[in-house]
């Protein structure tokens, strides 16, 4: 992991149709079971703009695929999706950094409360993605757990709850309160799931500007050039390097 950015004036805005073109790729037949949906993606994506390390897509890339880089059929079709994910990624940065943590306009809360814990509906794609990130990314999270307070482990019981059923169902029976059936539970998770999406972004964005602060104070190493003999002494003393401090180097 580095301190650079991705410059987003060399990135292709992100439009509806390559949009689709790369949800129909991540979607094909044959795909490796532990690639990732566009939903998927999305909330991935999210854990990896608000880590407290900025992560370069070559490392991020393969996780999107299920562990590997994928074929392509030309290097059109490469340059595409790879480009495709790229715009994807700034866009959720900015809203990151820029937006509180904005959720994507496809992860809408369905009527229906409890069809919101189905395997195919946007909250539960996005909150999949966003724990593998987050659980991928979890030693980036560790300097700063003694300083992170309880709400942090709120918010991510909120992000997670949505991700399988049988984390649901686990996290009820940590509730272990019977007065608050599980149709309850999941339209206050529902009420809660977009501000904690910004807490989360938010503490994220903290940590990461308070990380290049830190690298930013740390003072410049500077290689070591020693004087010739006959060169002032760098002690500042003005007398020849061998008449002074080359005098203790050679002794």
């Amino acid at each position: 992991m580095s301190d650079e950015t991705f410059p987003g004036n060399i990135v292709e805005p992100l439009t509806p149709p390559r949009r689709a073109t790369l949800a129909e790729y991540l979607s094909r037949p044959g795909r490796p079971e532990s690639a990732m949906s566009i939903g998927e993606v999305q909330g991935f994506l999210f854990s990896v703009a608000a880590s407290p390390d900025l992560v370069q897509p070559s490392e991020w890339y393969p996780v999107v695929f299920g562990g590997e880089l994928p074929t392509f059929e030309d290097g059109k079709q490469a340059e595409g999706i790879m480009g495709a994910l790229l715009s994807l990624y700034n866009v959720i940065n900015d809203d990151v950094r820029e937006g509180g943590g904005r959720l994507p306009d496809e992860v809408k809360v369905r009527d229906d409360m409890l069809a919101n814990m189905e395997h195919d509906s946007p909250l539960s794609e996005w909150s999949r993605g966003f724990i593998e990130g987050h659980l991928w990314l979890q030693e980036t999270w560790k300097p700063f757990e003694g300083s992170l307070a309880d709400e942090f482990m709120d918010v991510l019981w909120i992000l997670g709850f949505f991700a399988t059923g049988p984390i649901a169902e686990a996290m009820m029976e940590e509730l272990g309160d019977p007065e608050r059936p599980l149709e309850v539970v999941v339209r206050e998770t529902c009420d809660e799931f977009a501000r904690a999406a910004s807490i989360y972004a938010m503490i994220g964005v903290h940590l990461q500007d308070r990380q290049r602060e830190r690298k930013r104070a740390r003072p410049a190493e500077r290689d070591f050039v020693r004087p010739g003999r006959n060169d002032p002494c760098s002690c500042g003393s003005l007398k020849k390097y061998k008449k002074c401090c080359g005098r203790i180097a050679l002794a």
